[in-house]
């Protein structure tokens, strides 16, 4: 559940930038906003979506390890029971 609600506000953040870098186009079309502002800008907004999408890569690596945890406890969890079964029968 956190895991998704994580994702929404990154999801949300995206959004927000790109609505924004969409905001800076119109204004500099409008002529409000001159060449070095608008690359020092851009500049900035890639750098966070940069960080964004690292933490999310970061975030799918850490599903997929416990998803290989819960499966490798699975195959333990098999084992031992197994294990018990056979004991359980040799008495």
């Amino acid at each position: 559940m956190y895991l998704k609600h994580h994702e929404k506000q990154v999801e949300d953040i995206l959004n927000y930038l790109d609505e924004l870098y969409l905001h800076r186009i119109e204004r500099m079309e409008e002529g409000r906003i001159n060449g070095n502002k608008l690359k020092t800008e851009l500049k900035r907004i890639c750098t966070q979506i940069i960080r964004l999408q690292k933490k999310r890569l970061g975030q799918k690596d850490k599903i997929a390890f416990a998803h290989y945890r819960i499966s490798d406890l699975e195959q333990i969890i098999e084992k031992i029971q197994a294990c018990h079964q056979t004991n359980q029968e040799d008495l």
